[in-house]
């Protein structure tokens, strides 16, 4: 969407020659100066807009440039149906601001050329990104269509006259951050992203990550951080993360192997810790070594495991706790492990922390007659909710 365009436009084209009788000449040119246009969604305003098309014998030229931020495009594209490559365009430019809204703000630096060859179209070049900052939660989310709401959708266009082909590198500069997901850091290295037309579009390279990875109610430093890819889709790449906490000198580890749909987690120990006690360290900051301590740590890493409700219910009628144990809680949209108890008859506290995804949740619960109560709670959504209960 352009909102609020501006701009002048002057010039005289001339055509000569006769139909069906080769090509027709075409003389002349055509500007469009001052041009400047607000882009609403992406929160940017391009500016100092020039746009040339000129006719020289058997040619069409075009030259244009376009502002925006601190950065500026230049295009440079000819039509010569006369010529082997009959049509290109070339886009360079220099750190060109091509979004600012909170949840993506995104400068590149492109070096692209579009050709038409054989009847088919070509985009090859790089595109580099030194600067950005992407809330990735925030990009997933969108407005829900009301179930009311029907769509009748445009019907599908047929297959494109000249087929298509793209192969671009992408490099990631050194400011170009992410949040969401329980990461909060910096992402570098590149990409060769391909893709043809009715295809997936695949890539092949590494991504590095670096900054803080949030799991099981702890924000751990990432030691290492790959996402490879080899010739893989793009939302699919292979994961090596190792992420860890030290706690009064003794360092306990996190790793995540895998893909996206298939990632596996593994706690790794800290030396002369069993993998209880580091998992203990790494959620609690205490590794106790017998006891209740040595109980609790032992009963988190069980959670996980067929029967670990049934530990941490016992664990917690041993610890006055009216709940301990793994539930699936839609605040933190995972399974958390959850303590709470009763203050009194009618209040219920209960605090959630997510395992092996971020997020923590704190419920409180009221009741109000032996069938209602009043429900509410805080983590990565806020809620409330009236229950009511029947006896069958």
């Amino acid at each position: 969407m352009v909102a609020q365009p501006e701009g002048e436009i002057g010039g005289r084209f001339k055509f000569t020659g006769a139909l069906g009788a080769g090509q027709p000449q075409i003389s002349g040119a055509v500007a469009l100066t001052d041009f400047t246009a607000l882009l609403p969604d992406y929160a940017i305003r391009v500016r100092d807009g020039v746009l040339v098309l000129a006719g020289v014998p058997g040619r069409l030229v075009m030259r244009g440039a376009l502002t925006s931020g601190d950065g500026r495009l230049v295009l440079d594209g000819r039509i010569d149906l006369d010529a082997e490559v009959p049509a290109q365009l070339t886009i360079t430019g220099n750190d060109f601001r091509v979004a600012n809204t909170p949840t993506l703000s995104l400068t590149v630096t492109p070096d692209l050329r579009l050709s038409l060859r054989d009847n088919r179209w070509r985009l090859l070049g790089s595109v580099a990104i030194p600067r950005a900052r992407i809330d990735a939660e925030k990009l997933e989310g969108g407005v829900s269509t009301s179930p009311d709401v029907v769509v009748i959708d445009d019907p599908q266009a047929g297959d494109p006259a000249r087929p298509w082909r793209a192969q671009v590198r992408v490099e990631l500069g050194d400011d170009v951050q992410l949040k969401g997901f329980g990461f909060d850091g910096t992402l570098g290295g590149g990409l060769t992203v391909r893709q043809e037309q009715g295809g997936q579009a695949t890539a092949t390279g590494q991504i590095t990550v670096d900054g803080t990875y949030r799991a099981y109610g702890q924000n751990l430093q990432i030691d290492e951080g790959r996402l490879r890819y080899v010739n893989s889709a793009l939302g699919d790449p292979t994961i090596d993360v190792r992420a860890e906490r030290t706690v009064r000198g003794e360092t306990v580890a996190l790793k995540v192997r895998g893909t996206l749909g298939d990632a596996v987690t593994e706690v790794v120990a800290a030396p002369g810790r069993t993998e209880q006690q580091s998992l203990q360290l790494l959620v609690s900051g205490r590794a106790g070594d017998d006891g209740g301590d040595g109980a609790l740590g032992a009963a988190v890493a069980a959670l996980s495991a067929a029967g670990g409700d049934a530990l941490a219910g016992r664990l917690g009628k041993a610890f006055g706790l009216d709940e301990v144990g793994v539930s699936s809680d839609t605040a933190i949209e995972g399974e958390a492990f959850t303590v709470g108890k009763y203050l009194t008859p009618r209040l219920y506290v209960a605090y959630g922390v997510g395992l092996l995804t971020r997020g923590e949740v704190f419920t409180v619960r009221y009741l109000l007659t032996e069938r209602i109560d009043i429900e509410a709670s805080s983590g990565e959504t806020q809620r409330a909710a009236i229950n009511y209960s029947i006896e069958r």
